[in-house]
């Protein structure tokens, strides 16, 4: 008796584990466990009792035709589910940031960002939020779902072990952040858990909680359209790239060169060319109109093809027809660069003499330094709130405070020993 009522429990555990399943299915199989308890569990009961064989496998007679044909339907316009339906099964993605309440040393409560151990890339959970869904995780090679189970910390404070497990009694809060490259729109999705007890060590103090499984509170998803983050073409503190897409392509294609450049000696406004391939002209140009941040797109002679275009999070996507009426496709995505940047390449080249890489140092603040053209020269933040201002030095002495990098190029001039006056470029590439 006390070893089928052990198989009793065990297979109504298994059963209530299984929220994978739907509730038509889960249900007829609870329905079929009490049933067969009822009836042919009932009767072998008291064979047993005077001395008779043993119980039936209560898996077994559960899930037999005889007991599923004698259940009444549970849902009036649908049979009973038999066999084991998978719900509708949502996949959560872990890679992001989770957090939980921790204890300080100092006897405060803070968020700490946990990094907890073996994370899978991806877990689910079946059915709707709402219903509190624990999570779960699969097994490639069977296809089975299963609670998906975590180390769990035995105390709340503060410490490198306790920063990779899970307390059990406070919520656990997962954060993951997209960016939509195209759009730039920033997608949160934020996770509320509820951790609980999946099992137990034993120590010589009794047991000790070890792993926890998690349930969904609420999952929330919050979408941002970044502001640009500069007045474009005004100001040029960054680079601009892109992809285009011509006739009779369906691969977007990266293109070479984007240069922002004044318009002309005469006009100061700032224009930006734009050349497809290498050793190619340039095919189009983006100018601003009189309207402040609206712009039109120029193809040579053709003139405009596109028009009122204006940058979104920093972000132009323009769908035009081309001086032959083919429609064409480019996009623009502007990357904003505080100089000086701890990536990326800073050169020096001035005429008649070829340029050479300058050496970024890490300071506060940081500075760029290199012999060239015979003759040691210093570039560094003027001012440590990095104002975008720039003293140059040669030979240790500046000659000026108040240099500038605009579309990422510094110039300044320089005479050596009384020689001819020497322009010097500065030119920060990616």
């Amino acid at each position: 008796m006390t070893k089928q009522l052990a198989e009793t429990v065990r297979e109504t555990t298994t059963l209530a584990g299984s929220e994978q399943f739907t509730n038509n299915y889960l249900t007829t199989r609870i329905q079929a466990l009490n049933r067969a308890q009822k009836t042919t569990i009932k009767s072998e009961a008291a064979v047993a009792v005077a001395g008779g064989s043993d119980f039936s496998k209560i898996q077994s007679i559960s899930t037999s035709s005889a007991i599923f044909n004698g259940l009444s339907r549970i849902e009036t316009d649908k049979a009973n589910e038999t066999t084991p339906q998978l719900d509708k099964v949502t996949t959560w993605h872990a890679p992001g940031t989770f957090t939980q309440q921790r204890i300080t040393k100092f006897g405060d409560i803070s968020q700490k960002t946990l990094t907890l151990r073996s994370l899978d890339k991806q877990y689910y959970f079946a059915g709707d939020v709402v219903d509190n869904p624990m999570l779960l995780k699969l097994d490639s090679e069977t296809g089975v779902y299963s609670t998906a189970n975590f180390a769990a910390a035995a105390s709340q404070n503060e410490s490198p072990e306790t920063d990779q497990q899970i307390f059990p009694k406070t919520p656990l809060t997962h954060s993951l952040q997209n960016t939509n490259d195209t759009t730039g729109a920033v997608t949160t999705q934020t996770t509320l858990f509820r951790p609980f007890i999946t099992a137990f060590d034993q120590d010589e103090d009794g047991p000790v909680v070890s792993q926890v499984g998690l349930r969904l509170s609420s999952l929330t998803t919050a979408v941002v359209q970044p502001k640009n983050t500069v007045d474009h073409l005004t100001s040029t503190a960054g680079t601009y790239a892109g992809t285009y897409k011509g006739v009779g392509s369906d691969e977007a294609l990266k293109v070479f060169s984007m240069t922002a450049e004044h318009i002309s000696k005469e006009d100061a406004r700032i224009r930006l060319t734009i050349t497809l391939t290498k050793g190619s002209e340039p095919a189009f140009t983006l100018v601003p109109t009189k309207e402040t941040g609206i712009f039109e797109l120029n193809q040579g002679e053709a003139g405009a093809v596109a028009t009122s275009l204006s940058f979104v999070s920093d972000r132009l996507l323009v769908n035009f027809k081309d001086s032959k009426g083919s429609p064409q496709e480019l996009f623009i995505k502007f990357t904003k660069v505080t100089h000086l940047a701890s990536s990326g390449l800073y050169s020096i080249s001035r005429p008649g003499v070829a340029s050479q890489n300058m050496d970024n140092n890490s300071g506060n603040p940081r500075y760029l330094k290199t012999s060239y053209d015979s003759i040691g020269i210093t570039i560094q933040q003027t001012t440590l709130s990095n104002d975008g201002t720039f003293t140059v030095s040669i030979e240790g002495k500046s000659i000026g405070t108040n240099f500038r990098f605009t579309d990422n190029v510094l110039s300044f001039r320089h005479s050596t020993g009384g020689l001819a006056v020497n322009t010097y470029t500065v030119r920060y590439t990616t």
